[in-house]
């Protein structure tokens, strides 16, 4: 996590010294991808998502491994919150510059990635080691330490000595099991093809209904439907109401359960797009 965030500088900074050259900015992209990309499966918080039009979903892998388990769920839904906000001050930042006449219309814009990937990058030092990774890597004690830190605790606690069981039971468990193929993901040992598909078409399904359209396409879609108001104010306002709609699921993740919070928004993500599809030309 230390590295990535510096070559997401790097693709931003290869984008915005071109002006012209659709190829280099492209490869600025491509670069700037592969970064996001490795630490949306890695960061806790993933402060870098919110660079401009990028809306990646994580594994949460380097969360779900350090946050206690009473707010664990409520870290994961603010990992969402952060990428709302990024989009929504993406919009306002748009807002304000899509009238510059000149090629800082779209530098300004691309080129603030960069500070998020320094922001990200003098943070990162700060962060914990896993401590999972850590009782992998037989280096017990200092996980200890890590599992106190994080759950406010002394090191002599009945948590850390819980956590570090659990943790140090799950991985010797793995450890003695047969080492395992892709085929495995499919297989119909404790139901895993189910386990699998589900996430896949959960990732298939989320992209496929359209939504990322709006966020690249939305306010060029709003001004060749003819709408009266900004298409970059409406831009905003949506993005808007993409942070106050993620800010229950921060109580409800907990109280809810991981599973209804899961359930109840999908007749949401079918009507919601439906007056757009079926309104008059």
């Amino acid at each position: 996590m230390r590295f990535h965030p510096s070559i997401s500088t790097i693709g931003v900074a290869i984008q915005t010294a071109t002006t012209y050259s659709i190829a280099q900015i492209t490869i600025g992209r491509f670069i700037a991808g592969l970064s996001v990309g490795a630490l949306s499966g890695l960061s806790p918080f993933l402060i870098s998502n919110l660079t401009l039009n990028v809306h990646s979903k994580p594994s949460y892998l380097y969360n779900g491994e350090t946050a206690p388990k009473s707010i664990r769920g409520m870290m994961l839904v603010l990992y969402q919150l952060q990428i709302n906000i990024g989009i929504f001050l993406s919009y306002i930042i748009d807002l304000g510059t899509h009238t510059i006449a000149n090629s800082a219309s779209w530098r300004i814009p691309v080129g603030l990635q960069m500070l998020w990937g320094l922001f990200l990058l003098s943070g990162v030092f700060f962060m914990p080691e896993s401590p999972r990774h850590l009782l992998g890597t037989h280096r017990g004690e200092q996980a200890r330490v890590v599992i106190a830190e994080l759950n406010s605790v002394p090191i002599d606690s009945d948590v850390v000595e819980a956590h570090g069981a659990e943790l140090a039971g799950t991985i010797r468990a793995e450890n003695e099991g047969s080492k395992a193929t892709w085929a495995e993901c499919f297989s119909t040992r404790n139901a895993l093809w189910k386990r699998t598909g589900n996430g896949i078409m959960l990732q298939l399904i989320q992209q496929l209904n359209g939504q990322n359209f709006y966020y690249y396409y939305g306010d060029t879609f709003l001004q060749s439907a003819g709408t009266q108001l900004s298409p970059y104010v409406i831009q905003t306002i949506l993005g808007a109401v993409s942070v106050g709609g993620t800010v229950p699921a921060l109580i409800l993740i907990e109280t809810w359960g991981r599973r209804r919070v899961r359930i109840h928004p999908s007749p949401h993500t079918y009507t919601t797009p439906s007056p757009t599809t079926t309104g008059p030309s």
